[in-house]
């Protein structure tokens, strides 16, 4: 399982990071900024509007317009500073990228 950004989501087991645009009876409907991402989930209601949540779950559909997630996991996570997490992930890219280039990041 790998943290990606919504728009990146197209199969398997994902975590991503969102915010809670709405609550639907058992949903949520998630934006990061990228993409947006109905994730369905027992404890749905748990969660309000502008929370900001980690997903662990496996993905059920996957267009370029829409994505899915069946959520195992939700945790919130709303005191964490969206702007270093930002600074982490694209840290975590650029290692990702010149481990995809050979020992001297070719």
């Amino acid at each position: 399982m790998k943290w990606v950004r919504i728009r990146e989501v197209m199969e398997g087991e994902v975590a991503i990071i969102g915010v809670v645009i709405n609550v639907i009876e058992n949903y949520l409907i998630l934006d990061d900024g990228t993409s947006r991402a109905r994730v369905y989930y027992d404890r749905a209601s748990d969660f309000k509007p502008k929370d900001i949540v980690l997903v662990v779950g496996s993905v059920i559909t996957s267009s370029e317009d829409f994505k899915e997630l069946q959520g195992y996991a939700i945790a919130d996570i709303s005191g964490i500073d969206i702007s270093l997490l930002r600074d982490v992930d694209e840290v975590r890219r650029e290692v990702e990228r010149k481990l995809k280039g050979g020992r001297d990041g070719e």
